[in-house]
């Protein structure tokens, strides 16, 4: 394990701790995207925690850096991903966080409080709770997968054209969706929204096991196998 993934964990648990019953919630954006009190205290400590370790390093990030731009050394935050499950009592979400180095993401941590799920990858390989993970080798039409669009597609709930579409679920979390990829539970992840904190550090710890991820405005994907990749990114460029 590195030195950074080691860092990572660290300040994902500490930021874990600091989550409660007691938060507020308010909404924000066009789309009345909700956001709690908790979004913003926990992205504060892992800022903070950042900052204090590597200085030099830049940082976007949900609620304080949304417009910052990924930067060649950065970090790359989501304080609570699947906000909407965890004002509901959901246990689906996650907080998530990337390194960037010189341009390549080089550690990534997705921890699930609730699941008690401590993801992590970095150049050895992908790991969860310590144990070493790959994705699962079912092929396309024969896994679950997840999707995550917006706009005019909000309510696309499948198509006949993806082989399995029935497979099809609806879960409110990236980290979560990214995570089981990962760990083989599910099979592909496909997103049209363009915020990096979403799905980078998932993308990395799906590659690190043995998984595929494809990254282009609009369409963002990550899958066990090539071919489920491209039935995915198919399916989400057919929606424009």
């Amino acid at each position: 394990m590195t030195k950074e993934v080691e860092f990572l964990i660290e300040i994902c648990k500490s930021a874990a701790a600091l989550i409660t019953d007691d938060f507020e919630t308010t909404v924000k954006g066009d789309n009345d995207e909700l956001v709690t009190t908790l979004d913003t205290a926990v992205e504060q400590f892992l800022i903070d925690a950042i900052k204090k370790e590597y200085p030099q390093c830049d940082i976007v990030s949900e609620e304080y850096n949304p417009t910052a731009q990924l930067t060649k050394n950065c970090f790359v935050i989501d304080p609570i991903d699947g906000t909407s499950n965890f004002a509901a009592g959901l246990p689906l979400w996650g907080i998530q966080v990337a390194y960037i180095e010189n341009g390549k993401t080089c550690a990534a941590v997705i921890f699930l409080p609730k699941l008690n799920e401590m993801y992590h990858a970095d150049k050895s390989g992908a790991y969860c709770n310590g144990k070493k993970i790959r994705v699962s080798d079912r092929p396309a039409g024969k896994c679950f997968y997840s999707m995550s669009v917006c706009g005019k597609n909000a309510s696309w709930d499948g198509s006949i054209d993806l082989k399995g579409f029935r497979y099809l679920r609806r879960i409110g979390s990236s980290s979560v969706s990214l995570a089981w990829i990962a760990s083989a539970h599910y099979g592909g992840y496909a997103t049209t929204y363009d915020t990096p904190w979403d799905y980078i550090p998932g993308y990395y710890i799906v590659e690190q096991a043995g998984g595929f991820t494809h990254d282009e405005p609009g369409c963002h994907v990550a899958a066990n196998t090539k071919e489920f990749l491209d039935v995915l990114v198919k399916e989400i460029k057919g929606m424009k």
